[in-house]
């Protein structure tokens, strides 16, 4: 990879996995409880509202874990770094919501609580953001990747690799496990990000 790939994954990193996993771990010794139930009915409607709006790109997020567990099984070369984006996604997901929580809990008011999910929104985006940056300072790198997705969508209807995921899905449950467990392990992820998306406004709005 080159420097400012590498440079772009570093940050990434930065923002979705080490700053909001600071927060959390930095709050950890606060007397904030957990779930106290005392915040007015509007404020609950606006907690309520307010993460399914900001955990709407969450969902997006989740749908590109399984995406890139796909690439990864059928593209060899570079792999790790497909590998390293599923986990960064997933924990980014996690960290996020478990941030929105905690902050909602220590500023209960419908002002803080939109300041907060507009400031919170960013952080499971941030890799796509990154990489639109990448081609912005790169034009002839974004017209590389273009040309590199051109020839991917033309040659994979007639692909091996296509043939071989469509018989990899035919396969029983457990055997699928022992054939792309990589796969598997990024499905398996996204259910589980979207459980818990789907819950978490629900949790919110309760506890606050």
């Amino acid at each position: 990879p080159h420097a400012d790939q590498l440079l772009v994954l570093a940050l990434t990193l930065m923002v979705q996995v080490v700053l909001p996993g600071g927060l959390i771990v930095m709050e950890l010794g606060s007397d904030v409880q957990l779930c106290p139930c005392s915040a007015d009915v509007h404020v609950k409607v606006a907690t309520l509202v307010l993460t399914c709006y900001l955990l709407s790109t969450a969902a997006d997020a989740a749908g590109r874990v399984a995406g890139m567990g796909w690439l990864a099984s059928v593209h060899r070369p570079g792999s790790w770094s497909l590998v390293l984006g599923v986990w960064a996604v997933c924990a980014s997901i996690v960290l996020t919501v478990a941030t929105t929580f905690w902050i909602f809990l220590k500023d209960p008011s419908v002002r803080d609580l939109l300041l907060n999910c507009v400031a919170l929104n960013f952080i499971v985006e941030v890799d796509v953001s990154m990489v639109n940056l990448l081609h912005l300072m790169s034009p002839q790198r974004l017209m590389r990747d273009l040309r590199r997705l051109k020839t991917f969508s033309e040659m994979w209807p007639a692909s091996p690799e296509r043939k071989a995921c469509a018989e990899f899905m035919r396969l029983p449950l457990g055997l699928r496990w022992h054939h792309r467990p990589l796969v598997m392990f990024c499905g398996a992820a996204k259910v589980m990000m979207t459980i818990i998306i789907a819950t978490s406004p629900v949790l919110n709005a309760v506890c606050i």
